[in-house]
């Protein structure tokens, strides 16, 4: 997706470890129409093969080999991890948490030992590291997190006798995968300018509620009461089931009752291990809650560097959850060996564990068990007869993009499933694409093609060949300005309300042309104003142009950009207010805040607020016409126009050009030599 530009396998989740074999298969045995099938197969293998690795981290913490068993299996069952396989695949790879902390598990056994095993340990560490950033960069950081708190732990409590080798292996095992990962990604990818901040760090976050209170679980209802007002994420979610709830109460009781009760001298087996995985899981706690920025920390994070190109810190939830379970079941072994209670206890809490895992792989099993057919809006969406070698992509309108800076456009679900239909049927690329990590300059050379056309889409000249387009238009849900471009398309057929059509690609250089031609007609009979002044217009309708220039300077503070009274003839009215904005293409500044209010004296009768990126009209190179529309109350004396941006502050933009106007008013502006209609600048 994303033609022609294509996407970092790094940044989309693909399964690189899957279509590449796939690939170097073909000409031996072509396993592609099973991809699938092996996927799937792939992804539910791993939780098999996670349940073993849990079973080896159990033994190396001395866990008996039955109850070992019996625990990871039901450990695996519960884990919050199972909901990505019903689309986020690259973070379903259920084995990789489990692999990790066993691999951690005996790089700090046998380095207590001064063995020199311990380098068999580091190397099957980076080969993991490396494997798992294959598939998604994310396991990189959530292993560091992890080895960062077990490491702290042996470095200042464990009996290691060569501290300073322990440290030199721990940055190797990090240093050498993440170095050959950064050199693949800068070799496969032109994804050179992605912004900084993606969008969510300290959105899709978790609190405490997200591990205790059961979400999706078949009782939720019944403690609804308890369910935090402001809703939980779905990215942080990591519910430890009522299994490691009762967990907490027994080992916190048994600890109690040993520490107050029992005489004898108590000696807990296995205790820097164990203290290693509870700060190993704090850690994660700690990072799924975006801690400390969360404490009003969040000026810091700006300064972090790659820290922030975290989306959603909230999956260290599911993380949290492999070592905190490794470290209730494990204490919980230990702490009861002498018990006569221990295996009804046991009994109990892996009958909780399987209720609640059997509740979770339901909700799985039902969300995923659909046939292909049904997924992609059954077999075949009418593309017989059209030939795919005449084309060299799919362009949808309306045009969907969803990407870097959270500017673009969505389409119609019954449109979507059209056009991935489509693609998979014809084997031809789209120019849309959803849920990217395009770069900047990406994104706004592909949205050029669906914003009002001011200037000729720079995204044609990307283009690898002179084919045209193959247009699959929702007819349903056409806007003004694809309707204006399929004047120069030849259409092909209808299919179930989708039309296709054959778009040459001059077609934008002649859409251009007709914007121009259709606003010189436009502007025929309306007045001419060259400064700050009412505007005199066609419907006879009061406009305001003010020709001004704001250069603010973003800080904690909103910034007010101007106030005006209410004309009376926009009461009850829908008014566009719009604006130019100098270098828009800057990182961030797409996510600067507009906050629209209406006043009535000292009393606001409404309120409206926007990120510049949701209302881009269209732009002139870097510079971007962004309108608002607001309907003005009864009672309203005057509106108030501010901008805020807590991202980039000390950052300057300049705004200038702003234009009121009744919707439905055609506004004829002479600014600095350029004529505009309603403030859209369609002269070359």
């Amino acid at each position: 997706m994303n033609y022609p530009y294509g996407e970092s396998i790094f940044f989309t989740g693909g399964q690189s470890h899957l279509t590449n074999p796939i690939r170097w298969l073909q000409p031996i045995c072509d396993l592609s129409a099973y991809i699938v099938g092996i996927s799937n197969a792939f992804i539910l293998l791993s939780g098999i093969f996670g349940a073993l690795f849990l079973f080896l981290g159990f033994r190396k913490l001395k866990v008996d080999e039955r109850y070992a068993w019996l625990f990871s299996c039901a450990i695996m069952m519960l884990a919050q991890q199972w909901d990505r396989a019903g689309g986020h695949f690259a973070l379903a790879v259920m084995c990789a948490i489990p692999m990790l902390l066993w691999l951690l598990l005996g790089f700090f056994e046998v380095i207590q030992s001064s063995s020199r095993s311990a380098w068999k340990w580091s190397l099957g560490m980076g080969c993991a590291l490396f494997a798992l950033g294959l598939i998604q960069f994310y396991y990189v950081f959530f292993a560091a997190i992890i080895a960062l708190g077990m490491g702290g732990v042996y470095l200042l409590f464990g009996q290691v006798k060569n501290k300073w080798s322990m440290l030199v292996q721990m940055a190797l095992q990090f240093s050498l995968p993440f170095a050959a990962l950064q050199m693949l990604l800068h070799a496969s990818t032109d994804v050179v300018d992605r912004t900084s901040i993606p969008w969510g760090f300290l959105i899709f976050r978790s609190s405490w509620m997200s591990y205790v209170f059961p979400f999706g679980m078949p009782y939720e209802h019944l403690l609804q009461a308890l369910k935090p007002a402001h809703g939980l994420e779905w990215e942080g979610l990591g519910y430890i089931g009522l299994a490691g709830i009762a967990l907490i109460l027994v080992v916190k009781l048994s600890w109690l009752k040993q520490r107050f009760v029992v005489t004898a001298p108590y000696q807990l087996e296995c205790r820097t291990p164990l203290l290693a995985l509870a700060v190993a899981a704090v850690l994660c706690i700690g990072a799924s809650m975006a801690f400390p920025f969360n404490w009003g920390f969040e000026q810091l994070l700006y300064q972090l560097g790659a820290v922030q190109q975290f989306r959603g810190i909230g999956r260290f939830a599911f993380v949290a959850y492999y070592p905190l379970m490794l470290f209730l079941v494990s204490l919980f072994f230990h702490q009861s060996r002498q018990q006569s209670w221990r295996i009804g206890i046991a009994a109990f809490v892996l009958i909780l564990f399987v209720v609640d895992g059997n509740a979770r792989l339901e909700g799985v099993a039902s969300r995923i068990a659909k046939d292909r057919g049904s997924a992609l809006c059954c077999a075949g969406i009418g593309v017989e007869g059209i030939d795919a070698s005449q084309f060299q992509a799919i362009h949808p309108l309306p045009y969907v993009h969803v990407g870097s800076e959270n500017i673009g456009f969505t389409g119609s679900d019954e449109a979507m499933q059209s056009l991935y239909q489509a693609s998979l049927q014809m084997r031809l690329p789209t120019t849309a694409t959803v849920m990217s990590r395009t770069s900047l300059s990406q994104s706004f050379s592909s949205c050029s093609m669906a914003w009002d056309l001011m200037q000729r889409p720079t995204i044609v000249d990307a283009f690898p060949d002179k084919r045209p387009l193959l247009i699959l238009a929702d007819t349903m849900h056409l806007k003004p300005q694809d309707r204006l471009l399929l004047r120069h398309a030849s259409h092909l057929k209808n299919v179930n309300g989708m039309a296709f059509y054959s778009l040459p690609l001059d077609a934008f250089e002649a859409a251009l042309a007709d914007n121009a031609q259709m606003a010189d007609s436009s502007a025929a009979h309306c007045g001419i104003a060259s400064g700050s002044a009412m505007l005199v217009d066609d419907i006879r309708w009061g406009s305001l142009y003010v020709d001004t220039t704001w250069n603010l300077k973003f800080n904690r503070s909103w910034q007010r950009l101007f106030e005006i009274p209410v004309d009376s003839a926009w009461l009850g009215r829908e008014v566009a207010i719009s604006f130019w904005v100098k270098d828009f293409t800057r990182d961030l500044l797409p996510r600067s805040v507009v906050e629209v209010i209406q006043f009535n004296g000292e009393k606001s009768v409404d309120y409206q607020t926007e990120f510049l990126g949701k209302r881009i009209i269209g732009m002139r190179d870097k510079n971007a016409l962004v309108e608002y529309y607001t309907t003005i109350k009864a009672g309203a004396s005057r509106i108030t126009l501010a901008i805020e941006n807590k991202l980039i502050q000390g950052t300057t933009i300049e705004i200038n050009s702003m234009l009121v106007r009744p919707v439905g008013a055609n506004c004829r502006i002479l600014h600095h030599g350029k004529e505009s209609l309603n403030n859209r600048i369609y002269s070359r």
